[in-house]
């Protein structure tokens, strides 16, 4: 039983091996690590080069623009500000990308893509 205040022991929590989930990963290539110090805290920063994408003939100009903010993480909004449009266009873009890849969600098109990617470049700076 789990106690009042919310404390959750591991006996208490139930696993099936079958859903079970092996979270581990093996590192990017080119992966760098720096550790800061801060007063009394301790941080590690990560980075690693991105991936240059190969995408494929098919897609417009727009939609390249559209899929490559995609695999940065951006959201729709996000990329119909950067693209001086509406988000609604960027969703009939996105909507176009995944109809002539044969995808339907962001996560099965970064998939698709990563097939065909070539060799990492240097991390942009966002600033």
């Amino acid at each position: 039983m789990v106690a009042d205040r919310g404390d959750v022991r591991a006996e208490d929590v139930k696993i099936d091996s079958a859903t079970a989930f092996d979270w581990t990963l093996p590192a990017p290539p080119g992966l760098l690590v720096s550790h800061v110090a801060l007063g009394d805290a301790e941080y590690a920063i990560l980075s690693f080069p991105t991936p240059r994408w190969e995408l494929p003939d098919c897609l417009t100009l727009a939609e390249r623009e559209v899929v490559l903010a995609l695999l940065r993480g951006r959201s729709n909004r996000d990329i119909a500000g950067a693209r001086a449009t509406s988000v609604r266009t960027v969703a009939n873009q996105i909507a176009a990308v995944f109809k002539k890849l044969r995808v339907s969600s962001r996560i099965e098109l970064a998939r698709r893509l990563s097939d065909l990617q070539s060799a990492p470049v240097p991390p942009v700076d966002a600033g």
